[in-house]
């Protein structure tokens, strides 16, 4: 093993610059920690290729059975976003200072939230990287570095959120499990983890069958935990700005807001879950996160970042499970105000219905070449004035 700071240089700025910038988790950055040390040849491993990614630098492996693992720089280099000419400016010196607001352990903590929520995941690890003739042309970026080292498809074979839908759209006999889906939101929002857009899962079927059922794979935790603090980055989280960096904190502040990278998925992946759906899932988490949960989490971080961090980070987890009981009710009705619905590419039969006071009843099912009403896809009741609108895509 070996005994480093991920950066002790975040500490030695001013309290003019902490004031401005922000105390974030400096301390956590720089404190030394023990690292268990990794050699490829050792573990058997061999690089493959860089992954992608523009602020963190990432390397697939495969190993002997050809499973593939990665690392994932726990440093970040918000330089590259810049031309070069500008990698070189103060503005770019303040984005790498921001990496400060993101806690570089968080990702360690997951599996065990994941684990009590049903939620899929990979096992991820930090780990020192020695120098190996292995690493070949990579050595320069990850020899003598730290990095996350994880399973790249921790369930087997997984798709891309794109080719996901595209499944969908194909065949009728395909489905994704929106409850479980649901669930894992629901982790996001109490961890905290804002950045959720659609290249941020992948998609395993679970079925292997006639017809193929999606799950959701959850992947990149480095925001969990992320804080907002010093003037102006709380400038930047105003309402009107980006207040989705409203930051970690006791209360889950505005949860539309921070679930605002999802927004192109969120509502199409929900769509067929009523109110109801939405409280028995909720309660279901509340309970599933139970004390015990959020402490065994917290120690899975190394010992000399639990000692100081823990808790704090435990009242606060405490009180934002309670919070979902509040904030998802006000989720739900953001994302149903207006309702998207798409059917595939194969036969289906809309109905569409009047029911008492005002209510519009919504039933998809699956039809056969010769008109007979098979299995039903979706089924679900408009109530105003949460629900404002629907539309609905045919396709065929």
């Amino acid at each position: 093993s070996m005994k480093l700071s991920l950066g002790d240089r975040y500490m030695k700025v001013s309290g003019i610059h902490k004031s401005l910038f922000g105390e974030n988790y400096r301390k956590v950055w720089s404190a030394k920690t023990t690292f268990p040390v990794l050699k490829l040849s050792a573990a058997d491993l061999k690089p493959k290729e860089l992954g992608g990614g523009m602020q963190t630098h990432s390397l697939r492996l495969t190993d002997n059975q050809q499973k593939e693992w990665v690392f994932r720089s726990i440093e970040k280099y918000p330089a590259n976003i810049f031309p070069e000419a500008l990698r070189t400016t103060f503005v770019a010196g303040i984005l790498k200072d921001n990496v400060t607001a993101t806690f570089p352990y968080a990702a360690l903590t997951v599996p065990v939230f994941s684990d009590a929520l049903g939620v899929p995941h990979s096992n991820p690890a930090i780990v020192y990287i020695v120098p190996d003739k292995k690493l070949g042309i990579y050595s320069r970026d990850f020899a003598n570095t730290i990095n996350l080292f994880e399973e790249r498809e921790p369930l087997g074979k997984s798709i891309s959120t794109l080719k996901m839908i595209a499944a969908l759209k194909e065949d009728n006999d395909n489905e994704m499990n929106q409850k479980a889906y649901l669930i894992a939101r629901l982790q996001d929002i109490f961890l905290g983890d804002w950045d959720r857009h659609g290249d941020q899962w992948k998609w395993v079927d679970v079925k292997k069958g006639k017809g193929k059922t999606f799950k959701g794979v959850p992947r990149d935790r480095d925001q969990v935990f992320y804080v907002n603090q010093g003037l102006f980055p709380k400038i930047l989280a105003l309402p009107w700005i980006m207040p989705k960096f409203q930051g970690f904190g006791s209360k889950i502040k505005n949860v539309n807001a921070l679930s605002f990278n999802a927004r192109f998925i969120d509502g199409i992946f929900t769509n067929k879950l009523s109110k109801e759906d939405w409280k028995i899932t909720t309660d279901f988490a509340v309970k599933s996160l139970t004390d015990s949960v959020i402490e065994t989490a917290l120690k899975k971080m190394p010992s000399e970042i639990f000692e100081t961090t823990h808790l704090e980070l435990e009242r606060q987890l405490k009180e934002r499970r309670q919070d979902l009981f509040r904030k998802t009710p006000r989720y739900y009705r953001f994302l149903n105000k207006v309702i998207d619905i798409t059917t595939s590419d194969k036969r289906e039969m809309v109905t569409l219905k009047d029911t008492l006071n005002g209510r519009l009843a919504v039933k998809i099912s699956k039809i056969s070449k010769n008109k007979q009403v098979g299995k039903l896809l979706l089924s679900r009741v408009l109530e105003p004035p949460t629900n404002k609108e629907m539309r609905l895509y045919l396709h065929g």
